[in-house]
This record gives C-alpha cells, structure tokens and sequence, in this order.
C-alpha cells in the first residue's frame, strides 16, 4: 500500500494501482467511471499530448529532454495501439452493419410472403 494525498486529504492505494490519488477519487465519485472513453478521443488526446511534449522539448535545457523524448516515445507506443483498436472496432463496426442489413434484407422478405400469401397471392420461397 501507498499514501497518496492532495488538497482533499490522504488516500491509501494499492501498490498495483498505476494511477494517482485524483483518479481514485473520480473512480469513487462518479457513477460512469467504468465506462469506456471513445478511442477518437484517446487518439486526439496522445497527440496534443505529443505535441505538448515536442514543444517543450525545443524549449528546455539539454538535461531535461530525455523526459520529454520518453513523452514522445510513450505517445508513439499508445498511437500505434489505438490505431489498432481502432481499426479492430471499424472492423467490428462493419460487420454489424453487415449483418444489421442481412437482417432487415431477410425481414423484408419475409414481410413480402406475408403480404402476397394474405392477398391470395402465389408465394414460391426458394430457400
């Protein structure tokens, strides 16, 4: 366990958590803490970080770039990684889709016999 504190008091975490005191809190108050930020989001939110990052990079004194540098490489890791997921839930995304419009397509069909058998017509399904 560790003591986390800030300007509302102290806070003890696990030594597996990776984040600070202010996320445990927002985790605990706030009711939609455990669902998923859109990765878009994500993304945008590594680039201004990155750029952020390069920016100050070019300003300070050769002794705290590597910290800057590390910024910049942790950002490229995470893009690359929403990339991913991103192109993994378009994926996804397309074959709801896909299977959504099969879906209606047969529905239609099906609503089709129904009206012509009602309307005394012939109905001939090939399946």
């Amino acid at each position: 366990m560790r003591l986390e504190k800030d300007t509302l008091g102290e806070k003890y975490l696990t030594d597996e958590t990776v984040y600070g005191i202010n996320t445990q809190r927002a985790v605990e108050n706030f009711p939609l803490s455990h669902k998923k930020v859109n990765l878009h989001l994500i993304h945008a939110m590594l680039l201004v970080k990155k750029a952020a990052a390069k920016t100050y990079e070019n300003l300070v004194e050769d002794i705290e770039k590597e910290k800057y540098q590390a910024i910049v490489a942790a950002c490229d890791e995470l893009l690359l990684k929403t990339e991913e997921d991103k192109s993994f839930s378009q994926q996804a995304e397309h074959n709801r889709d896909n299977q959504n419009q099969a879906e209606d397509n047969r529905r239609g069909i099906d609503t089709l016999f129904v009206t012509q058998a009602l309307q005394g017509g012939q109905v001939h399904r090939q399946i």
